[in-house]
């Protein structure tokens, strides 16, 4: 193995929205976010090994923050540096199947495993000598296999969720170009040189962020005096993980939504005006409330704060040259991996009369709203139609101190219910196109006859828990196998994981539900 050098090469100060980041991975309130996807091929790929890092060598080129890492998380100015190399063997790790590669509708219980031990692990082992990014390839056991899944974990700081699928997409044209070659002659030297290309600028650079007065002070009303909790539900305060910043335990839990399911979903919030993310924001809360009924707490807890994450890219435009003076005219914000992601909120209540709601609900259909489902889609499209004037995360301007700032919410109640965050549909749909610069070319019909092409097939994207943040964490992304797949995560400290596994099991009863009737509930949930 190759000698490491410690990195040298300062890249830039990390910007306010990644030093979130940087901070809670530092305290062991987060340490990662991943994004899989399942991959097959017409063919037998013989040797997988060589293939994988062949095209990670690929991505690695072309995208300059897999090689950079954070360091000084602790401190109020944490910076990217390079590693000046990677070595492939110490974040690659392959893994054989014990079972199947799961079909339509399944779920992937050995995937779920992994994933988990995975967001309990952080990246601070080895700093200095490997990325902030692991790739784990789940395999058959066969010499010979034609599909595999890749799962890639990654530090927060270094990319957002949707940056998540730009990495598959990515991984997948490289595939591609690769399955045209004799593999026998594929470059699968594990030591990668790093790209010297500079890093990409920080969400704050690319963007002012504008902050009104009335909005700035409206927040120090907020913060003065805090608006009524009563009735709302957000799990238990925010304590801190052990004192050496050991990561809090994450537990996760999958709901996979078959293809035709996750289809007529999709159709049905359209003709109901509103959209898939709103549908299940809406069934999720009346999970939860029938839930937490159960648990015998309905005369408690009438209100459920949400938050989810909206993709910024659309707001932003890259420089025409990097720092060096390289040009940037050719690329396409939204195929490039960073973080550049904002949140939106949204209120769930009850309706006051207990004899029309919770009291007389037998399942999620009858909690369930469209109206609060169209509701859930005019506040995320409030949130875009203000192009990022008066976002939160222009606030964090005034934050002197972000790890402070998180040490200072320990043994406080914590803001959010649960979080959503949809990362859309992977674009890896077949027949699978080939991406350049954001743009779908077509296949090359040749090789296509002669060899076939990589296609995706399932996506499953998760986070961990936070210690700060929601008390459930629910991520979810559709695949190219056209299925829906949610992942729930938290902490044992935070909510019990018996109320956690009942709301799973109401969503899924309620989405067959809803498709059922077609319709929900109109006066049981209110919308404020």
């Amino acid at each position: 193995m190759a000698d490491f050098q410690t990195p040298s090469e300062k890249l830039r100060f990390c910007g306010k929205l990644e030093q979130f980041s940087t901070a809670r991975h530092h305290l062991g309130f987060y340490t990662n976010v991943q994004l899989s996807a399942t991959y097959s091929h017409p063919t037998s790929i013989v040797s997988l090994e060589p293939l994988i890092f062949a095209a990670l060598r690929k991505i690695i080129s072309q995208h300059s923050i897999l090689s950079a890492i954070p360091l000084d998380e602790h401190t109020d100015s944490p910076y990217f540096a390079r590693l000046p190399s990677i070595d492939l063997r110490t974040c690659v790790e392959f893994l054989t199947r014990k079972s199947p590669i799961p079909r339509d509708g399944q779920p992937d219980e050995e995937l779920e495993t992994i994933i988990a031990i995975h967001h309990n692990k952080n990246f601070k082992d080895g700093r200095g000598t490997k990325p902030f990014w692991r790739l784990i390839v789940l395999h058959a056991p066969s010499a010979a296999t034609t599909e595999f899944t890749a799962s890639w974990v990654y530090h927060h700081a270094l990319a957002d969720g949707a940056s998540g699928l730009v990495f598959q997409h990515h991984f997948l044209a490289a595939l591609q170009s690769l399955s045209r070659s004799d593999l026998l002659k594929i470059n699968s030297e594990p030591i990668v040189k790093s790209s010297t290309s500079p890093l990409l600028p920080s969400l704050e650079s690319l963007h002012p962020l504008p902050i009104s007065i009335w909005f700035l002070l409206k927040t120090l009303w907020r913060q003065w005096f805090p608006a009524s909790r009563v009735g709302l539900w957000t799990g238990n305060c925010i304590t801190p993980p052990s004192a050496d910043s050991t990561p809090t335990t994450t537990r996760t839990k999958t709901l996979v939504l078959d293809k035709v399911t996750t289809k007529r979903l999709v159709q049905l919030s359209r003709r109901e005006g509103t959209t898939l993310t709103g549908t299940l924001q809406s069934i999720i809360a009346a999970s939860i409330f029938i839930n937490l009924r159960d648990s015998g707490k309905d005369h408690q807890h009438t209100r459920l704060h949400s938050s989810g994450a909206i993709s910024l890219r659309r707001f932003l435009t890259l420089p025409s040259h990097d720092s060096d003076g390289n040009s940037l005219a050719e690329l396409d914000i939204n195929e490039q991996i960073g973080t550049w992601a904002g949140p939106y909120d949204f209120d769930h209540y009850l309706a006051s009369s207990k004899n029309r709601g919770l009291s007389k609900a037998t399942r999620v259909a009858d909690l369930f709203s469209w109206t609060e489902a169209r509701a859930i889609k005019a506040a995320i499209s409030t949130e875009v139609s203000k192009n990022l004037s008066n976002n939160p995360i222009g606030l964090m301007r005034y934050i002197s101190s972000i790890p402070t700032f998180f040490t200072s919410q320990i043994g406080k109640e914590r803001s959010d219910s649960f979080e959503l965050s949809n990362v859309g549909v992977s674009k890896g749909l077949p027949p699978d196109p080939v991406f350049v610069s954001g743009k779908e070319v077509e296949r090359d019909r040749s090789e296509s006859e002669e060899g076939g092409k990589w296609q995706v097939g399932r996506c499953v994207f998760s986070q961990c828990a936070s210690v700060a943040g929601a008390a459930v964490q629910v991520s979810a992304v559709t695949g190219g196998d056209g299925n829906a797949v949610l992942v729930f995560s938290w902490s044992e400290d935070v909510v019990d994981g018996k109320l956690v596994e009942g709301v799973v099991r109401d969503v899924e009863e309620g989405v067959r539900s809803i498709l059922s009737d077609g319709k929900g509930d109109e006066d049981a949930v209110k919308v404020d």
